[in-house]
């Protein structure tokens, strides 16, 4: 019997990352590789965070992707239009444009957000937006979704800092949870293995093919040789 989700949220917010032009794309955009603003190289891996979001959508998981960002800083002094409005390019609309673009994701359950400056930043404007909503966070309800290597900091610096609970699920473990339904587990987390970096270490593998069993119901603890 195919494997399927036990657990679903009300809304999701999914932090933003860096975005470049990309005219061989539909949306006309894709994923940066490497963060604006870093002294020295600092990748990005935001491909793998867009994969899974897109992987979330289409899980199910979700009533609701809020993705809230600020204005891509690499086309600061540019404008594009936005319902009509001469807009700056908001990395939480261009996600949504890649979203439903190049992933073909529904875009009537996604929403984006604009915000200032960090992730920090971001997590304030969930605050508001929550607060005007009367949004209550927790499993099932408002959860948060990032990359695997930006849970950690996001959690306690951007959102326990303003008040706010890390229920956290990194973005990567919906495309291995999708994956296994599909019977595609390998070829998901060799694709994850191809983006190099922490993804090439095995052990964070693990962690995100346990998060995936998790999120279907069918975790079990490692025990061999206990």
């Amino acid at each position: 019997m195919m494997s399927k989700l036990v657990q679903r949220a009300k809304s999701v917010v999914g932090f933003a990352f860096d975005i470049e032009k990309a005219s061989e794309r539909k949306s006309g955009f894709r994923p940066a590789k490497e963060h604006l603003g870093s002294e020295n190289p600092n990748p990005m891996y935001a491909d793998p965070r867009l994969e899974g979001y897109a992987a979330m959508l289409r899980l199910g998981y979700t009533e609701q992707l809020i993705i809230p960002g600020k204005d891509e800083r690499r086309y600061k002094s540019e404008l594009v239009d936005i319902d009509g409005q001469p807009s700056p390019i908001w990395q939480g609309w261009t996600i949504r444009e890649m979203l439903v673009k190049d992933f073909g994701c529904d875009g009537t359950c996604i929403r984006w957000v604009s915000s200032t400056g960090t992730t920090m930043n971001a997590a304030l404007a969930i605050q508001e937006l929550a607060e005007k909503e009367k949004m209550e966070f927790g499993w099932g309800k408002t959860e948060f979704a990032t990359s695997y290597y930006h849970c950690i900091r996001t959690g306690r610096v951007s959102l326990q800092s303003i008040g706010l609970p890390s229920y956290l699920t990194p973005a990567e473990a919906f495309t291995v949870a999708e994956a296994i339904i599909l019977d595609k587990a390998q070829e998901a987390e060799d694709r994850l293995r191809s983006f190099g970096g922490h993804f090439t270490d095995e052990r964070i593998i693990n962690e995100i093919r346990g998060i995936a069993h998790h999120l279907l119901g069918r975790y079990e603890p490692q025990r061999k040789g206990w």
